[in-house]
């Protein structure tokens, strides 16, 4: 299971607006994302620049692909991220890839008497 380096409380605004928030996972992506965010337009006043360097703190703090809770939080931050603009459709596709391959890790092959042929 997925923790948040520190306990994420967000504000009950943000969760009425936003209900993925709900996640922590996600939560703690989408802080990891805003703090990037600002501190780069403090310091470099780009948006272009601020929204980079968000994404990939959103992405760093994305959960690893390790046992089936973290697998469905870093699911559930992939489309939190595909929704939200933070990722592109080719990005997140290759994420999602990623998780189903990560969840089917260790899954048993089915053994040739199982397979059947097609007349």
């Amino acid at each position: 299971m997925f923790c948040a380096l520190a306990p994420l409380k967000p504000k009950l605004k943000e969760i009425e607006r936003l209900p993925a928030l709900q996640d922590p996972a996600v939560a703690h992506c989408h802080e990891a994302w805003i703090i990037a965010y600002r501190r780069v337009m403090r310091r470099e006043k780009s948006r272009l620049v601020a929204c980079k360097e968000a994404g990939d703190a959103f992405l760093s703090a994305m959960p690893p692909l390790s046992g089936i809770e973290n697998i469905r939080s870093f699911v559930a931050c992939v489309g939190f991220a595909l929704a939200s603009g933070v990722l592109s459709d080719h990005s997140a596709t290759k994420l999602l890839y990623a998780a189903k391959v990560a969840r089917n890790v260790g899954t048993p092959l089915p053994s040739a008497k199982t397979i059947t042929a097609v007349p």
